[in-house]
């Protein structure tokens, strides 16, 4: 039957009948004039689709050709489809492609067809990267590294292999293999890290000089030329993330000696991730002037080089970095949800889903709808299993957890006892890992939640757990202020209930913090920055200052639009009340806490609140 300008067989079967009439010595040499035909005739408003059907008509036609020249031809066509594939990322369509290219070659075809076969096996093993078919990744990338004539060929190579060493997290091995590159590349990093405070001085020196570069300054100056210095930016583009959760010793080292090589030699594409890692590691340094400065130059980098390749990259930084603390944090999901969008599109699946992952904590912290963000999890969560990000997939699962636990009730032993044993199963698993930012997060969503269940004291001890772990770290985990306001409502809590001096002497050193993240970033931290004052003025017995304090913290987060802080907020002063023998105003209070708790979508909550209210 016709199909517009088509026709098309009526049903799969009657093709298929059709097809076994005939002859199978026929079959090849149709398919090729088939292949060839549509090649000469392809009309230029279809050249995309039908150039993949007369490629694919041609491989079906291949086993009967027995001329060289007309071999190689197809594998060159099986080369451009793969690279058209890859550039409308159909990865696995472009995978099949560069394989039917490749099973062409004849024996000795790396010493009479070095240049197709480069190239065949280049793009072929960035094909099986962005599938996640890790393990081909591998033995391709050893035949190119074997047969490659220049170390430049081979880079390419290493460049894919050291990427799936790192989704597969084995972060050892990519760091190690990462310093080799950069060896050959006369680019050096020390054995052992230097002493901290030479580190330190050489990333005040960094930071003060781009500081002092104007924007246009900035982006005016020279491209990179030295291809060897290239390579090298490519090579520790990959180690930024890679010491992030290993080895974080070596991040501010890698990241100066990127950023030097930027001031050195010129900008390329790679300097907008450099940038970008400078910036998010300011943050942890609590330099957020400097930071936002800094953050700002890398997307001008990524936008003028055009290099949509690291816009995931850059985001992850910026994005889940500076522009969490100075913005509303809800203004900056939509643009995670972009790097993760655009992560996809170009194949850079890992850090499409750390956008993906750094989207679904900030939809917690900023107090979505806790259903909305379950339903997310599953979606993502779902995909990140799919294309094998098993290290990406465990980062979220304390999230995945704190949401799970509030949504439904935990008093059931039996659920508890279930949730205690996956708990300490993911912690096991991360520090088996040395992953001490996995850790950390189990520490502070659970920390979180414990405190919204009233169990302050396994909150409290949660809290000093992440607190002995980061002495050993390179920078906190301050989670754009969330972990010292919620450190600081533990402390307090545990004062409330306790005589000793030890907890109420921690909240003066988070209080002086929040103040200074409230200044920089209003939005995110005034009704944190009121409820803590409040809770300061309940324990000094202070009831009417804390009263006022506690309206203008509801109020505050209210206008903010942290409908889950706003819930606590409405408890804490209903329980200020109950203190006080004053049941009907604690009754209102619980109340409104009960009704956020049930628009937050914290069903498990709410009904935790019902059965501990005294009255």
């Amino acid at each position: 039957k016709k199909k517009g300008s088509n026709y098309a067989f009526v049903h799969d079967q009657i093709q298929q009948a059709a097809y076994s009439l005939i002859p199978e010595q026929e079959r090849g040499c149709l398919h090729r004039q088939i292949g060839y035909l549509i090649l000469k005739h392809i009309p230029e408003n279809q050249v995309d689709d039908l150039f993949f059907t007369a490629v694919s008509q041609l491989n079906r036609g291949i086993k009967k050709s027995e001329k060289e020249d007309e071999r190689l031809d197809l594998q060159k066509l099986n080369l451009k489809a793969g690279e058209k594939a890859m550039s409308l990322a159909a990865f696995s369509t472009a995978e099949s492609y560069l394989k039917a290219g490749i099973d062409m070659f004849l024996d000795h075809h790396w010493e009479q067809h070095y240049d197709l076969s480069i190239q065949l096996y280049s793009l072929y093993a960035e094909a099986e990267y962005s599938i996640c078919n890790f393990k081909e990744v591998g033995r391709v990338a050893g035949i190119i590294i074997q047969s490659a004539k220049s170390f430049q060929e081979r880079q390419r190579a290493y460049a894919t292999f050291i990427k799936s060493l790192g989704v597969e997290n084995k972060l050892e091995d990519a760091i190690q293999l990462t310093f080799s590159v950069l060896s050959q590349l006369d680019v050096h990093l020390p054995s052992t890290p230097p002493d901290k405070s030479v580190v330190m001085n050489d990333w005040m020196d960094m930071t003060r000089t781009l500081q002092k570069v104007s924007y246009d300054e900035f982006l005016s100056f020279r491209e990179m030329s030295d291809i060897n210095k290239i390579a090298a930016m490519k090579t520790l583009h990959l180690l930024i993330l890679y010491t992030y959760f290993s080895k974080q010793e070596y991040l501010p080292i890698v990241i100066i000696r990127s950023v030097q090589l930027t001031l050195q030699h010129g900008i390329c594409k790679e300097s907008c991730v450099a940038i970008a890692s400078c910036s998010y590691v300011l943050c942890e340094f609590q330099d957020f002037k400097g930071a936002e400065y800094i953050g700002g130059l890398s997307i001008g980098i990524l936008e003028k080089l055009k290099a949509q390749e690291y816009l995931s990259q850059v985001y992850i930084c910026t994005f889940g970095g500076i522009f969490c603390w100075v913005r509303n944090l809800r203004l900056n999901i939509e643009n995670l949800l972009l790097g993760y969008q655009m992560g996809m599109q170009t194949g850079d699946i890992q850090h499409a889903m750390f956008n993906a992952s750094s989207y679904i904590k900030n939809s917690f912290f900023s107090g979505l709808n806790l259903r909305e963000v379950e339903r997310n999890i599953e979606k993502f969560g779902k995909e990140m299993i799919e294309n094998n990000q098993k290290a990406v997939y465990r980062s979220m699962l304390p999230a995945k957890r704190a949401v799970s636990d509030l949504i439904l009730s935990t008093q059931d032993p039996l659920v508890m006892a279930k949730n205690s044993a996956e708990q300490n199963a993911l912690l096991e698993q991360v520090v088996e890992q040395n992953n001490p930012i996995d850790v950390c997060d189990i520490y502070v969503f659970s920390g979180i939640v414990a405190y919204i269940y009233s169990r302050y004291e396994l909150a409290a001890a949660l809290v000093q757990k992440r607190h002995e772990l980061e002495k050993n770290m390179s920078r906190t985990q301050l989670k754009c202020g969330v972990t010292a306001f919620y450190g600081g409502l533990i402390f307090l809590a545990m004062a409330h209930n306790s005589s000793e001096f030890e907890w109420a002497s921690k909240v003066s050193n988070v209080l002086s913090n929040v103040k200074k993240f409230e200044q920089i970033g209003k939005s995110n931290n005034e009704h944190k920055l009121l409820l803590l004052e409040a809770e300061i003025k309940s324990r000094m017995g202070e009831k009417d200052n804390a009263l006022k304090k506690y309206q203008l913290a509801i109020a505050a987060a209210e206008k903010n639009g942290f409908i889950h802080e706003q819930a606590i907020a409405n408890e804490r002063a209903a329980d200020l009340f109950l203190r006080n023998d004053d049941k009907v105003q604690a009754s209102k209070y619980y109340g409104e806490a009960h009704s956020l708790y049930l628009k937050w979508g914290a069903q498990g909550k709410a009904d935790d609140l019902c059965k501990n209210i005294p009255f």
